[in-house]
């Protein structure tokens, strides 16, 4: 079974697509949106996907994502919250779902304290608030980035 089941009836908007570097439709080139022969600065690494990662379109895809987690949009997506509210009573069992499913099982301590903190701060009683809030910072943290 899927923790996330969501259902989309229409496409988000290009725009947002555009502004984080990845125009659905119109990649840059034959390479897709990844420039194979960037190198990460001060490095000989190659890091092709780390072109197109700049600040400006990590706070939009951050943005995006509150925009779908919290909001249901672009388009019209929506989710399934009530797995993860479920979970949600207990931030242990909340955190490690999100783990497993984001982060295959490498989420690390420092994260973990962190997100748990966040999640300390809401109303307990608010288990789709809390399930949006696990969701958002798993997903917009640097590591999650990094990893897909």
């Amino acid at each position: 079974q899927r923790l996330i089941e969501q259902l989309v009836t229409s496409n988000p908007s290009p725009a947002y697509m555009t502004n984080m570097r990845q125009d659905l439709y119109n990649p840059a080139s034959v390479f897709n949106y990844y420039p194979p022969n960037f190198r990460l600065a001060n490095n000989s690494l190659l890091a092709p996907e780390m072109k197109i990662y700049s600040t400006p379109t990590a706070l939009w895809r951050a943005n995006f994502v509150n925009s779908i987690v919290y909001w249901n949009w672009p388009g019209t997506t929506t989710f399934n919250l009530t797995p993860w509210a479920t979970l949600a009573k207990d931030n242990n069992q909340l955190l490690d779902a999100l783990n497993v499913t984001f982060m295959h099982g490498a989420m690390p301590q420092q994260m973990r304290d962190a997100i748990t903190t966040a999640l300390n701060a809401l109303d307990p009683a608010d288990l789709n608030g809390r399930a949006r809030a696990g969701i958002y910072l798993v997903t917009t943290s640097q590591i999650y980035s990094v990893q897909h």
